[in-house]
């Protein structure tokens, strides 16, 4: 417990992920973008990811209906890896979720790109 307290009641795993996306990640992008400027040209989240990071799982469910994120200027969409539970790495979408409704627009085999 006492190694909870020293990282600010974070498991180690948290802490590195913490650390690694503050260090690394988009908050490191974005405080340089601050610095030079370039942040006023920067695109609002609806543009490239309109699904936040915490609801990943939308992407993989049938009657989710992942549009309701989408605004009309929406050109992309980031599931992210380390979001993404384990279990749909391992298993097909489920049909009619947006995932296996991307895949099948776009000539995927969802099954062949599986985690073993």
């Amino acid at each position: 417990m006492d190694k909870l307290t020293e990282k600010g009641g974070l498991s180690h795993a948290a802490a590195i992920y913490k650390t690694e996306r503050t260090a690394f990640g988009p908050q490191a992008f974005t405080w340089f973008a601050q610095q030079t400027g370039d942040i006023d040209r920067a695109m609002t989240p609806d543009v490239l990811y309109p699904v936040p990071f915490q609801l990943n799982d939308v992407f993989f469910d049938p009657h989710g209906r992942v549009e309701g994120h989408f605004t009309d200027a929406t050109v992309s969409v980031h599931l992210y890896t380390n979001g993404t539970k384990p279990w749909w790495r391992k298993n097909p979408p489920l049909p009619n979720s947006y995932v296996a409704r991307m895949c099948g627009q776009v000539g995927i085999e969802p099954a062949a790109a599986l985690e073993g």
